[in-house]
């Protein structure tokens, strides 16, 4: 659930996304958008999908064979984000 409700807040409240991709904006990102491809999604949705999962279930990398230790401060703030603009709601 915490995923989905990233993508709306994602979507639908600008300072939201501005944070998130503040956070973002430091990380080597490809090789979670190499799994993305892989998986079907599509460029227009990457940071978005990094974005939900990050916040979310960062472990789920791990089961996908992706190292999460360069996420792990990224996933803490990610999280952190997501309960602050989930209360406001």
């Amino acid at each position: 659930l915490r995923h989905e409700i990233a993508h709306g807040l994602f979507y639908t409240d600008p300072s939201y996304r501005r944070q998130a991709k503040r956070i973002l904006s430091v990380l080597d990102l490809q090789p979670i958008y190499k799994f993305l491809a892989s998986s079907g999604y599509g460029k227009n949705v990457f940071l978005d999908e990094a974005h939900a999962y990050l916040g979310d279930d960062l472990e789920f990398f791990t089961r996908k064979g992706i190292d999460i230790a360069p996420y792990q401060d990224a996933h803490k703030q990610l999280a952190a984000l997501n309960r602050i603009y989930s209360a406001r709601k």
